[in-house]
């Protein structure tokens, strides 16, 4: 994803509206993460093809120290690393390369995944999540999730847990070790009960893999527990709804953000957050009326829920020329 920060189609779409929108003014906020070379060359009208690569492994292995006290520009880089004489990253050669210790630290994510703007709420707090969690209490970072290492072999290219990674034992009594096993949200019908027509249903969901708030990131993802009735064997289904959000409104107007581009750029006030923490369980419970003398299967299930704008690509038909001619009947030339 890194590799892809600059030609994702979400971030094309959403930096485009942003360009537009300011002027040209967002490209200096954007393209800091984006395209981090920037920070240094500033070349932010994407000149040079190393701005065009996006998070390259040249930058990365350039940071020596991050101060987030600097939320504008955290990272000390060393220019002699980040060569940016050659337009060709085969041309780049790695001899002379390092591996700061700094690029396993949170505090080296913390760099692009926190964003507190002036004027605002916080839009990304990951960093600030994980720093409150039990994890971080722990010294679990990031990379022991997000960037899994072991000698011999090639990580995986998802987003994964390796059992070997991550300590044991670290959950509340009563929670299960963090393994490559579980999945980072456990949804559980703790309660079932029908009485004649009456239907309750209690559903427990727990955040038991993420070491921050679920979801993280941008407010504008969510999640949706969904609660689900359906009637056996003519299929009628009902269905109640929570969802798990982080709300943050525009603070002039009030209103929410029709997409990202504004509320990465405009001020923002937070009025709601229900995400789940780290470990934190939520108990919900539904009501439904049923037919008394008919089988019910009840089904708890989350959807993760994200609406970006895409550039998608359309025809466009335009006539440009052409001709007409009237024919009457009968007639021959």
């Amino acid at each position: 994803m890194h590799a892809h920060s600059m030609d994702d189609p979400i971030f094309e779409a959403a930096y485009a509206m942003a360009y537009t929108r300011t002027g040209g003014e967002a490209k200096r906020l954007c393209l800091r993460c984006h395209a981090p070379t920037t920070r240094l060359t500033r070349d932010f009208d994407q000149k040079q093809e190393i701005t065009r690569e996006g998070v390259t492994c040249d930058f990365c292995h350039a940071v020596t120290d991050v101060d987030l006290s600097r939320p504008e520009n955290p990272f000390t880089l060393d220019p002699l690393t980040l060569n940016l004489h050659s337009s060709r990253e085969s041309e780049r050669s790695m001899h002379g390369r390092k591996k700061p210790s700094v690029l396993a630290s949170s505090e080296f994510c913390a760099g692009c995944h926190e964003y507190t703007p002036r004027d605002g709420a916080s839009l990304m707090g990951t960093y600030s999540e994980w720093k409150e969690s039990p994890y971080s209490k722990q010294g679990v970072r990031c990379g022991k999730c997000h960037q899994p290492h072991e000698e011999g072999r090639v990580s995986d290219q998802r987003t994964t847990l390796f059992r070997e990674a991550l300590t044991t034992g670290i959950g509340p009594a009563g929670m299960p070790s963090i393994t490559s096993d579980h999945e980072e949200i456990l949804t559980r019908l703790q309660k079932v009960e029908r009485k004649g027509g009456n239907l309750s249903v209690v559903v427990q969901l727990t955040n038991v893999g993420a070491g921050h708030r679920i979801p993280t990131g941008i407010p504008s993802r969510s999640l949706e527990l969904v609660c689900e009735v359906r009637t056996v064997p003519d299929g009628k289904t009902v269905i109640r709804q929570r969802t798990y959000r982080k709300r943050v409104v525009d603070r002039q107007t009030g209103e929410e953000f029709p997409d990202d581009s504004d509320l990465m750029w405009k001020p923002g006030r937070l009025v709601e957050d229900t995400r789940l923490a780290p470990f934190e369980t939520r108990t919900e419970a539904f009501k439904f009326m049923v037919v008394p003398d008919k089988n019910v299967v009840v089904k708890a299930y989350v959807n993760y829920i994200y609406q970006p704008i895409l550039i998608q690509k359309t025809e466009m038909k335009i006539q440009v020329s052409g001709d007409q001619k009237e024919i009457p009947a009968g007639r021959e030339d």
